[in-house]
């Protein structure tokens, strides 16, 4: 009975799920999101918890990701924010839907630098076929302190039916 509730979870939840059961179970789900997603792969970021609306993520510092001032570019940042929005939306949508960024808004409170964690939560309810909705990536420094909270509308539509 169990496995056919699983089969209507959505699909981002359900692997989840599954990656969950294994040791280091949530570093395989990391690696395999961040193939997926090649630009916001680059964070290299570690999805520490997923569940439905809520994902929480961490990524550090590095190289690559730094601006001339040694903290975290503004726009990795905002990367992160939309990545773990993006997680926290995709694990409520039913398969037959599916989610397109309308609008991503980014307020930078303090430099980044060291180890962040981002915190994303579903804002509004999610509309049963199509409409917008609002979620929430906040990301924190090691001290706690909020560095920088992004804000996407996404709209939410039917997948297409494909003609295949």
């Amino acid at each position: 009975m169990q496995h056919q509730e699983n089969t209507n979870l959505p699909w981002l939840y359900r692997m989840w799920l599954q990656c969950r059961r294994w040791p280091l179970g949530s570093r395989l789900f990391s690696w395999a999101m961040n193939r997926k997603i090649p630009y916001s792969g680059n964070l290299h970021a570690h999805v520490c918890e997923l569940s439905p609306g809520h994902c929480l993520l961490q990524i550090r510092e590095r190289k690559a990701l730094r601006n001339h001032l040694h903290s975290l570019h503004a726009l990795a940042l905002a990367n992160a924010g939309e990545l773990c929005s993006g997680l926290a939306l995709h694990t409520l949508l039913p398969n037959h839907q599916r989610g397109i960024v309308l609008e991503i808004c980014t307020r930078y409170l303090h430099k980044a630098r060291g180890k962040l964690l981002a915190q994303g939560r579903v804002l509004d309810p999610l509309p049963e076929t199509e409409g917008e909705i609002r979620v929430q990536g906040e990301l924190r420094n090691e001290a706690g302190d909020i560095v920088s909270v992004t804000e996407v509308r996404w709209k939410i539509g039917l997948k297409p039916q494909s003609t295949v």
